[in-house]
């Protein structure tokens, strides 16, 4: 696959450009088979669009609104059942699984310098509790340089105030031809207690706009990560 999907808009910019409203639409799908297949919240094999009462038509400059990105990664699921999916300048929410999505904007936050990051997207994955036997641990996932590359593992066990231990991803061995490995990621706990990890890739090694792109799956366990180094 490539970055911009083969598909350029009439000005000639790629889609990963857009600056036009209306090019990139917010949908959602359910599943009640482990993702096996999905189907819209009505019952159909069509998405169910909801772009018009999720994405904003302006900025808060009041400039127009355009481009939209939905994620990272596979959202939160809170211990009540809310629904929670971070988005581009807002959070997005549900409480009736799905079936109604609302804006929730962003509550005040503020930002951590401390991990090297390329103002890039990054992972984060609570993986447990505090238990008797063990600390609770939050997992963190970015490219630890000041370019798209090097993935690297965090762990922190006081609710990610700070990250002691880490780990480069590339300790673990990509396959043949993979190109060069970091970027956007995304993290989940399976249900053996591994861990699950998309990466993008960059399959030709350029980075512009027409360069190859390409997703990795990892499937790497706890004691692997926790075999560190000090950041």
């Amino acid at each position: 696959m490539s970055q911009s999907g083969g598909t350029n808009l009439e000005t000639g910019l790629s889609m990963t450009h857009s600056t036009q409203l209306g090019q990139h639409r917010v949908y959602v799908m359910r599943s009640d088979d482990d993702g096996v297949t999905f189907e819209g919240m009505d019952g159909s094999l069509t998405p169910t669009g909801i772009t018009a009462t999720l994405t904003p038509k302006t900025r808060g400059d009041g400039s127009a609104w355009a481009w939209d990105v939905v994620g990272p990664g596979a959202g939160l699921y809170t211990s009540d059942g809310v629904i929670i999916i971070p988005a581009q300048f807002r959070n997005i929410y549900s409480k009736d699984h799905g079936k109604t999505c609302i804006n929730g904007g962003f509550s005040a936050y503020e930002p951590d310098n401390k991990p090297l990051d390329p103002e890039d997207e990054i992972s984060v994955l609570f993986y447990n509790n505090a238990e008797s036997d063990a600390p609770s641990r939050t997992i963190f996932l970015n490219s630890g340089t000041t370019t798209r590359t090097e993935m690297r593992f965090r762990i922190s066990y006081n609710n990610a105030k700070t990250w002691p231990m880490c780990r480069p991803l590339s300790n673990f061995t990509p396959p043949s031809g993979s190109g060069t490995e970091g970027g956007y990621s995304s993290m989940v706990k399976t249900a053996d207690k591994n861990i699950g990890v998309m990466v993008e890739t960059n399959l030709d090694i350029s980075n512009n706009d027409v360069s190859a792109r390409g997703i990795l799956w990892h499937k790497l366990n706890l004691t692997w990560i926790l075999h560190t180094c000090a950041c």
